[in-house]
């Protein structure tokens, strides 16, 4: 985000301090929302607004992407760069999202049928996934790293 926004300032702005202050509150808030919703997991409410925030997300995400991508087509226009190197930062964005939502979604499934219907034996069968779902979940965190790693320059 930085890099698109303020390319000319990203030395000044993302220093090693800030970066480590950025990285410790991002895992801060992951540890703190992973102890909450494990440990509100039976509750109806606590699932409901889980699976709330799994679209929500995904609609943030979708701006930010697409804000990214707009600002940096016109960079580019104003550059007047190859229209190749737009296309691989918007090959990236999708990449990124398609891999978010292939591991988040049977995720948020899963939930969402151990709230609605926990005794109904069709879905015990797509709850007996829950440990495969899970692995999804840390798959999306330790794969996006490399997909920034080999896509960016």
């Amino acid at each position: 985000y930085i890099t698109i926004f303020h390319a000319l300032q990203y030395q000044r702005l993302v220093t090693p301090r800030r970066a480590a202050v950025v990285l410790l509150i991002i895992w801060a808030c992951c540890i703190g929302s992973g102890i909450t919703i494990v440990t509100f997991s039976h509750h109806v409410p606590a699932v409901i607004a889980f699976t709330a925030l799994f679209p929500l997300m995904l609609v943030f995400i979708l701006c930010l992407y697409g804000h990214m991508f707009l600002l940096a087509r016109s960079h580019a226009r104003r550059v007047s760069t190859l229209p190749r190197a737009n296309m691989k930062g918007a090959i990236t964005l999708t990449v990124l999202l398609g891999v978010f939502i292939f591991c988040w979604a049977p995720f948020v499934l899963h939930i969402l049928l151990m709230t609605l219907c926990p005794a109904d034996p069709y879905c015990a069968c797509y709850l007996a996934l829950f440990q495969v779902n899970a692995v999804l979940i840390m798959c999306n965190a330790i794969i996006d790293p490399f997909i920034y790693a080999f896509r960016s320059q």
